[in-house]
């Protein structure tokens, strides 16, 4: 047997590719060594068990962020509802009036989530409530009547966003 390892299979042969860890001459296999500094971020075993990277999901979905993926959810959905063509129509050529309305205060809820120089905390929260009751009035009257359609459905998830803001929102009055 010449060379250590030579009659080992896939050693030492032309063409083979030795084995990770294996050290030419002493003919053995080392365990891969760590990678300096740990394991990588996220790796198994690492942590809690059931525990995701980045800590907990009650440290990573807070009440304030889920508040404000709903805010900005919701006029985006209630848009997407009214320009979203049913029988070759939308909602902005059936009731142009109601569905401006409706887009005002979509984007009137967003007050509690910018930073304005020129109001409290407590107007702001004021503003996205009474935007938030409007729509919930033009859902009511508007929407309500065609829920099954798609654009109904949408504007539903949207109005139904804005009241979850609304409700996750601490009272600022």
């Amino acid at each position: 047997m010449g060379q250590p390892g030579m009659g080992q299979p896939g050693m030492g042969q032309p063409g083979s590719v030795p084995a990770p860890g294996y050290v030419p001459g002493h003919g053995r296999v080392q365990p891969a060594a760590p990678p300096p500094g740990g394991p990588p971020p996220g790796a198994p075993g690492v942590g809690f068990a059931g525990t995701p990277p980045g800590g907990s999901l009650a440290d990573r979905y807070t009440p304030d962020g889920l508040r404000r993926a709903a805010q900005i959810a919701c006029p985006i959905l209630v848009l997407i509802g009214l320009s979203w063509p049913e029988g070759g129509e939308t909602g902005w050529s059936r009731y142009l009036l109601w569905a401006v309305f409706a887009a005002v205060a979509a984007i009137g809820q967003l007050s509690s989530i910018t930073k304005s120089a020129t109001s409290s905390p407590s107007q702001a929260w004021t503003v996205a409530a009474l935007c938030t009751g409007a729509l919930l009035v033009y859902w009511v009257l508007i929407v309500l009547p065609e829920i099954t359609s798609n654009g109904g459905f949408l504007q539903t998830l949207g109005v139904g966003a804005a009241a979850t803001s609304l409700w996750l929102t601490p009272r600022r009055v």
